[in-house]
């Protein structure tokens, strides 16, 4: 299901959620993810051809320390304007190659 949010980010701003309930994306099943990331794909490239973004940016939240606030899986589909009010999600440091490697040994 896709619907434009009450307070959209920009223009053209909709978010993409599966009829299934699953609270995030620890919870959702694979055909439900599926689902909604090709209609978040449909929903890009009909912002881009009719409403003439720039850009689009995909946003996610997973529990309250990711700054998830509705606990149902929602996909945000936003479109980006050159000089839109939107910043960036965070502030990245580069990190030594070492620590990048401790890191992966831990994910692997």
């Amino acid at each position: 299901m896709c619907f434009i949010p009450r307070e959209p980010a920009t223009e053209g701003h909709v978010l993409v959620v599966p009829k299934r309930h699953a609270r995030n994306l620890f919870d959702i099943g694979a055909d439900d993810l599926q689902a909604v990331i090709l209609a978040a794909k449909d929903i890009a490239t009909l912002q881009r051809e009719r409403l003439r973004c720039e850009g689009v940016s995909l946003y996610q939240a997973n529990e309250a320390a990711g700054f998830q606030t509705v606990f149902h899986f929602h996909l945000h589909v936003v479109p980006r304007y050159t000089g839109d009010r939107i910043s960036h999600a965070w502030h990245a440091e580069e990190v030594e190659f070492s620590a990048l490697e401790v890191m992966a040994q831990r994910l692997r």
